[in-house]
């Protein structure tokens, strides 16, 4: 019995390597980012930047990629509120991408990644 075990065990692992995942391609959302979509992309974004985020409805739309950047606060005559700005900008950079019929957003910067079940996206050219 273990000879022929041992014959199986490779066999079976070929067959492991053929059920691997399909890579992910760069995508951009089928629609504008609005409604149950723009609340599970910008949950993400938030969660991940522990910041609030502002995200326009056409993101996401063109492009698989998407740059944050943090706001400087300002008063109502658009004079910074602290009278400078401290430290480097951070830009920070989302990004959609598709496996088969699955559309996930990643944060480069970490890594961070979640599949969006409330999104439909497609391939980018």
């Amino acid at each position: 019995m273990r000879p022929a075990l041992l014959l199986m065990l490779p066999a079976f692992g070929l067959a492991l390597a053929g059920c691997a995942s399909t890579p992910a391609s760069p995508a951009r959302l089928v629609g504008p980012l609005e409604g149950a979509c723009m609340a599970e992309v910008t949950t993400f974004a938030q969660d991940t930047l522990k910041r609030k985020v502002t995200l326009a409805g056409t993101d996401f739309s063109t492009a698989s990629e998407v740059v944050l950047s943090k706001v400087a606060p300002r008063d109502a005559q658009g004079r910074l509120l602290d009278g400078a700005i401290r430290g480097a900008p951070v830009a920070e950079t989302l990004r959609l991408s598709r496996a088969g019929n699955q559309c996930s957003i990643t944060h480069v910067e970490s890594g961070s990644t979640r599949e969006l079940r409330e999104c439909r996206c497609m391939n980018t050219p």
